[in-house]
């Protein structure tokens, strides 16, 4: 029985031993966790942040590229509303032209008419041209 008693303290120190190395694995990989949820809780907190400035910054470079994109848009404008006031400059004076060439063509061709109706009326026309000019 001898044996038997310090086989059964063996195993109690033994099970004790155990069970100490069991709480103390425990308690380690109970640290561990901490410490991996304690990193991770700051990867997403950086990454969070990260995310925030981007989106500051992606934000700051839209309102930058619309405000480029307005202030083109204006220099076009100007440039177009421009571009159509020289144009309408040059059709009135195109017009102008032309209407004063029409003019001067119209008051020559009455002038001609004038000078043919005086000269028909002076003489009378050749027997051969009488019968286009007047008709029987």
């Amino acid at each position: 029985m001898a044996n038997n008693n310090s086989d059964d303290r063996n195993f109690d120190q033994e099970l004790a031993d155990y069970r100490s190395l069991q709480q103390e694995m425990t308690a380690i990989g109970r640290e561990a966790s901490q410490a991996r949820l304690a990193d991770w809780s700051r990867e997403m907190e950086d990454m969070a942040a990260a995310w925030h400035g981007f989106q500051q910054d992606w934000q700051g470079t839209l309102e930058q590229m619309a405000g480029s994109a307005f202030a083109k848009f204006e220099e076009i404008s100007a440039q177009g509303v421009a571009a159509g006031n020289l144009l309408a400059q040059s059709w009135r004076q195109a017009l102008a032209e032309i209407t004063t060439e029409v003019d001067a063509f119209g008051a020559h061709l009455v002038e001609t008419m004038d000078q043919a109706g005086q000269s028909l009326q002076l003489s009378p026309p050749p027997p051969e041209v009488s019968w286009r000019l007047c008709p029987a």
